[in-house]
């Protein structure tokens, strides 16, 4: 009668651990014991949200790196539009030699900004506004295939003063 109840109490607190442990993980299956095809099922979906999860985390690098460089693109945008703005302004013959010179030297400054922002545009140490930058790809989806990535190539951008003739 002792080793019936000692069996019992045995098979009861090993009830009470497996129950404490689903609550504890919030879990209904927390091992192949419990429920093989269960567990089998839950490790397959485990893993394609942990892809999901990676791909999301993947995308939102992808879309940092196109920020900091649509930010380059965007600052030698406005300086090429007040360069323009200052050559029209110099064509006129309203102004004189001394407010030509000082729009030449304003020229001057803004030609070599858009060369420093096309060397000093960065994405973890990659110039990406230069044309010397590399390849970057980017694997936002959980299939392998070529729709779930996106690839920027870097040597094609080349904003450097020498590539836009501006001199």
């Amino acid at each position: 009668t002792a080793m019936s109840i000692r069996n019992q109490i045995n098979k009861s607190s090993e009830a009470v651990t497996r129950s404490m442990e689903r609550v504890a993980s919030g879990r209904r299956i927390n091992r192949a014991g419990d429920d093989a095809a269960g567990m089998a099922l839950a490790s397959l979906s485990e893993g394609k949200i942990r892809s999901a999860e990676q791909a999301e985390r993947n995308a939102l690098d992808a879309l940092s790196f196109s920020q900091v460089a649509e930010g380059g693109m965007n600052e030698i945008d406005n300086l090429l539009i007040r360069m323009r703005q200052l050559a029209i302004q110099a064509s006129s013959d309203t102004i004189g030699g001394n407010e030509r010179i000082a729009l030449e030297i304003e020229g001057k400054q803004l030609i070599a900004e858009v060369d420093r922002i096309s060397k000093a545009t960065k994405y973890f140490g990659t110039t990406l506004l230069d044309g010397t930058g590399r390849q970057f790809t980017y694997q936002i989806g959980v299939d392998n295939d070529e729709p779930s990535r996106i690839t920027f190539d870097g040597s094609l951008i080349d904003l450097r003063v020498e590539s836009l003739d501006l001199d």
